[in-house]
């Protein structure tokens, strides 16, 4: 998450080592391109994530949180 100041950063770096993981960009930083980044770092909220399926014209059938409640899973139609 490029916008992550260093005290945010070190906040999600204290929570993600609990738990044995790196997760470059957001616990370490890292020099983003343009050409070369990955927008899944955005990491849109619950209610985000849902409204963005919902106006993609998707129905949500079933969510359920998952990996201590760190990653959602949504079955759409």
């Amino acid at each position: 998450m490029p916008a992550l100041n260093d005290n945010e950063r070190g906040i999600l770096k204290a929570y993600w080592e609990k738990v044995g993981a790196v997760a470059y960009g957001l616990t370490e930083k890292v020099t983003y391109a343009m050409h070369d980044f990955g927008p899944w770092w955005w990491l849109p909220t619950v209610p985000a994530l849902v409204a963005m399926c919902k106006a993609a014209g998707f129905e949500v059938v079933d969510q359920e949180l998952m990996w201590n409640n760190n990653a959602l899973t949504l079955l759409l139609k």
